[in-house]
């Protein structure tokens, strides 16, 4: 089961989740973000909103294979 978590702190109401995730489960909603229901169970681990977070808001439970990824970062 996947565990992506949201630090809500240092979300900001960007939306880029929202653009790069395939199975669209992220949404906004009075700027602030929203999972999808059964968010854990429809989520495909594809780490899409991880590696595109500006603010590394998103995290994974994979660990070790989320240092593998190429992550984008606001400067």
């Amino acid at each position: 089961m996947t565990k992506v978590r949201v630090d809500a702190k240092r979300c900001i109401p960007c939306e880029v989740c929202q653009r790069v995730c395939p199975k669209n489960l992220f949404s906004f909603k009075d700027n602030k973000l929203t999972l999808s229901e059964n968010f854990d169970e429809k989520c495909n681990s594809c780490m899409h909103c991880v590696a595109f977070c500006p603010l590394g808001a998103i995290t994974h439970d994979k660990g070790k294979e989320v240092s593998n990824l190429p992550v984008f970062r606001a400067t």
